[in-house]
């Protein structure tokens, strides 16, 4: 069976369990209202499967999924403003089906209108504890307020980036703090988390008409930061951007190359996708060709070595299909067909994938996302099914994604 075929076979397979609420809401990780790692992310995925592939999709099931996930916001006690987890995401996904026309009802404006209303203080909060992180902080709930429309709001968050922002010569960053594990201060480099995500969310204020000049300037600042800031390739080194770095380490030059993963959240790829896109938006063709050749080299890491050595799974986040996502975007923003045997490798990396690890001996559609002791299996869209169904509709659609590219920072 061929790449395509195949493909297909697997989309619908996803696509027919994760549309069946009798289904899915047994899985634990599917009863919360965060985009990308609960009910919201599989209805993004749904509705740009719909978009091409219409006879995969019973629009009545998405519209109980849409009154399933505002079941759950009415009887949720404690919510996070936040874009990946919170109401700001949330909003994000409402406020496309208003964009897109699709499944939208009156409801909807009283939602998004009590969203903004309790955004505008809870992203206040977010910038006096400088918690400017694109999933979890302030910038995503500022990609909100872009999407409503909200100018005065984004200023305010850019004002602050300016005010915050630590410059070097012609080079602007900015750290962040990790209180999860290290509870410490670091550079991150990558695009979920840290200074490739803020230069996206100026990317987006670019190409929304917000405070172009600034947006531009300190656009231009951080891709220099990025440019500079490379590591010398070698037998050892193999990537060109580390995870993070802490920051008395890189203010002192004391520390040492390390390799990062293959995947969008973290490392090259989602870095050099993000000034691939910035060469566009700052029309810079030298910026483009620098990101290219950088891609490249990235499309070249084909070894086993990125799955055993990362630790990559089948999913969107950190695996194998979000990798080809990527690549396709590439090929899509470039029209280069280097890249088209790289997105052919790591569809098949994800086929591979399928059952090659089991639960307690059970594999639910195979790709083995268990969740805790038991049989059941994640569905979300970053570490979980709808993100690999996610990746065989990109391999197989000639148009963008709508709701997914924009929700996972790939079009801005």
């Amino acid at each position: 069976m061929d790449l395509k075929n195949r493909s297909y076979q697997e989309l619908s397979e996803i696509i027919d369990y994760i549309q069946d609420w009798n289904v899915i809401s047994k899985e634990p990780n599917v009863i919360n209202i965060s985009l990308l790692s609960g009910l919201p992310g599989i209805i993004l995925t749904l509705l740009d499967t719909n978009a091409t592939y219409p006879e995969l999709v019973n629009l009545k099931k998405i519209k109980s999924l849409i009154d399933h996930l505002l079941d759950i916001l009415y009887k949720s006690e404690n919510l996070l403003p936040s874009y990946c987890g919170g109401i700001a995401g949330l909003g994000f996904l409402l406020d496309n089906l208003k964009e897109q026309n699709v499944l939208y009802d009156a409801e909807y404006d009283d939602i998004l209108e009590e969203i903004d209303s309790v955004l505008e203080d809870m992203f206040k909060v977010e910038i006096e504890e400088d918690n400017i992180d694109m999933l979890h902080g302030a910038l995503g709930i500022g990609l909100y307020f872009i999407k409503r429309k909200n100018e005065r709001n984004v200023l305010e968050i850019i004002n602050f980036l300016e005010k915050t922002a630590i410059k070097k010569d012609n080079q602007i960053y900015w750290k962040v703090f990790d209180k999860h594990v290290e509870k410490d201060f670091f550079y991150d480099f990558g695009l979920a988390h840290g200074n490739a995500g803020i230069l996206y969310f100026f990317l987006k204020c670019i190409k929304h008409n917000i405070l172009i000049d600034k947006s531009k300037a300190m656009a231009r600042e951080m891709i220099i930061f990025f440019t500079q800031n490379t590591q010398t390739l070698s037998s050892d080194i193999y990537s060109f951007y580390q995870y993070k770095i802490e920051v008395s380490a890189f203010d002192d030059s004391e520390y040492k190359p390390t390799n990062s993963r293959l995947a969008w959240c973290y490392g090259d790829l989602g870095i050099l996708h993000t000034l691939l896109i910035a060469s566009k938006i700052l029309e810079d063709e030298s910026l483009e060709k620098y990101a290219i050749e950088k891609l490249y080299h990235v499309s070249d890491r084909l070894s086993e070595r990125e799955i055993t050595k990362h630790d990559m799974d089948a999913g969107f986040c950190h695996g194998t299909g979000g990798v080809a996502f990527i690549f396709k975007n590439v090929y899509e923003l470039t029209k280069d067909v280097k890249f088209l045997p790289t997105i052919d490798h790591w569809t098949k990396k994800t086929f591979e994938m399928k059952d090659i690890k089991s639960h307690d001996g059970f594999n639910i559609l195979g790709y083995s996302f268990p969740v805790f002791e038991d049989t059941t299996q994640n569905v979300t869209f970053l570490e979980g099914l709808a993100g690999v169904a996610a990746s065989n509709l990109k391999y197989l659609s000639k148009k963008p994604l709508v709701f997914i590219e924009e929700a996972v920072f790939l079009t801005v």
